[in-house]
């Protein structure tokens, strides 16, 4: 399929890009505001789903295609029933596992929410205990699967766990731990709350009260809450005492789950797309940039394990289109847009990126891209792309935004080429 994008400068002949010929199928389009880099970035989507390619967008701005009759689109806000459930396990023995979720999981929490060194820990741990109780276990993976049960009385149909259990799981870890579960302890403590109460109720209105009895109840909730530490039938507890280390990190973890939960990234309802649409839009504009790293993050890692699982293709098959891809990169080895770039091409993958900057990439993604269209530049950063990309200041600064672009395109067979293209 050829696309034609305009035509050379100098020659005038029409310049087009054959996605069958091109050496990586990943494009980044480069413009700041009002030089057309939306238009563009649609535009390119819309070729690529009439050349029959699957397209995936990140709508972070509300801008792309919104209300186009060839997009499915799907809102992911608060207001939403349908949401990323992220604790489905991959059963592929060397991306999926226990393990894997709970590590990309931490680390797009972590992205999107910095997380403390001792919060990261006690995440981990929550997981894996939840994961656990659940019938997963990291060791064993015949238990990834759904039908591997070793609980036969389960009272309910194996699930994988969703974001609503990890926040009540955690909960209770925080309650078990620093109030007990004996029963007899917290039930004496509460009878000492309501008759302090009671009592502080009845000074207000000037009355004369008898405290020995809220002493009374206040030594025997104490005792009862002694004897339980002390036994020797609450082995777990202690047990979580020593692992979740303490009641600020284990608070200010739940703090944060609520906080994402309540943004509408994590939802029991499934996100479903038209089956019968090339391009499935994920509209992504009411959530913070934090939620929306979270988000993005955790389907790009589906994303990269479908492509692993299809296998090495030959021709381009898929794009996956990003705007401000600056907001999701991060210069480490789990970072999910960088990893794509770097793998998934193989796999028939290609990413459509837009950005406003090119020294927001590192040199490997840079080098990894094979189309790089600049639509107009910044006069702070006429020295950084003309390093680059290895092409004058002066060939930059004839660039007309809406007019005219700068194209480096790599094509098989043929050395890399930089064109001068009028729309």
């Amino acid at each position: 399929m050829v696309i034609q994008l305009g035509h050379d400068r100098k020659s005038k002949e029409p310049i087009n890009i054959d996605l069958d010929n091109i050496i990586s199928g990943h494009f980044i389009v480069f413009g700041g505001s009002g030089v057309g880099k939306s238009y563009t970035l649609r535009s390119l989507a819309q070729a690529f789903s009439k050349a029959r390619k699957e397209v995936v967008i990140f709508d972070v701005h509300g801008d792309l295609l919104p209300n186009h009759p060839d997009v499915s689109s799907v809102r992911i806000s608060q207001e939403s029933n349908v949401g990323l459930q992220p604790f489905k396990i991959n059963l592929d023995p060397e991306f999926g596992g226990v393990i894997n979720a709970i590590k990309s999981f931490v680390y797009s929490i972590d992205s999107a929410k910095k997380l403390g060194t001792r919060q990261e820990s006690v995440l981990r741990k929550l997981l894996e205990d939840l994961f656990a109780k659940n019938g997963f276990y990291a060791d064993n993976p015949q238990s990834w699967r759904l039908d591997w049960d070793n609980w036969p009385g389960r009272p309910h149909k194996k699930r994988y766990p969703t974001f609503e259990d990890l926040i009540r799981f955690a909960k209770s870890k925080q309650r078990e731990i620093f109030l007990g579960k004996n029963a007899q302890s917290l039930s004496k403590m509460n009878t000492f709350i309501k008759k302090s109460h009671a009592v502080k109720k009845k000074k207000m209105h000037g009355e004369i009260v008898d405290e020995s009895e809220l002493e009374r109840l206040k030594d025997e909730a104490v005792n009862a809450y002694i004897e339980f530490l002390d036994s020797n039938t609450e082995e777990k507890t202690v047990e979580d005492v020593l692992r979740y280390t303490s009641l600020e990190v284990i608070a200010s973890v739940i703090e944060r789950l609520e906080s994402i939960y309540y943004s509408g990234v994590f939802k029991s309802g499934e996100i479903i797309f038209d089956p019968s649409k090339r391009i499935h839009r994920y509209d992504l504009s009411t959530l913070p940039t934090a939620d929306q790293k979270l988000f993005v993050n955790l389907v790009l890692k589906d994303e990269f394990i479908k492509a692993k699982e299809f296998g090495f293709g030959g021709k381009l098959r898929r794009f996956i289109l990003l705007d401000e891809s600056k907001e999701f990169l991060k210069e480490d080895d789990d970072n999910m847009l960088i990893r794509m770039i770097l793998e998934v091409r193989k796999y028939g993958v290609g990413m459509l990126l837009g950005a406003q900057n090119i020294t927001h990439f590192p040199d490997d993604v840079i080098t990894n891209v094979g189309t790089k269209l600049v639509l107009g530049v910044d006069s702070n950063y006429l020295t950084a792309f003309s390093k680059k990309l290895q092409v004058s200041v002066d060939v930059l600064k004839r660039i007309i935004p809406q007019k005219s672009f700068l194209m480096e395109i790599k094509e098989k067979g043929k050395q890399s080429k930089t064109i001068e293209v009028v729309i």
